[in-house]
């Protein structure tokens, strides 16, 4: 029988069987999303602002930059 030795993180454990096994904190990811959704929509917000308040000075990349703010919302599921 050969044995595998791994150092694995503190989020993971051998079960009795011999099976590893790893935690994931789901609530702490969720905070990370909700974050990082709010930090889209402010972006989101302001570069909707900008074009507003600057017509003559939108372009192709603040096009660009609200499909990736509109892409990365939806995958979050935040507001797109």
């Amino acid at each position: 029988m050969t044995v595998i030795r791994i150092k694995a993180p503190k989020t993971c454990h051998v079960d009795l069987k011999g099976a590893l096994v790893m935690y994931v904190d789901y609530r702490k990811l969720e905070l990370q999303r909700n974050k990082l959704v709010e930090a889209l929509e402010a972006a989101k917000a302001g570069l909707l602002w900008y074009q507003s308040e600057y017509p003559d000075q939108v372009n192709g990349c603040d096009d660009e930059a609200m499909q990736l703010i509109d892409a990365a919302l939806e995958a979050a599921g935040g507001e797109a």
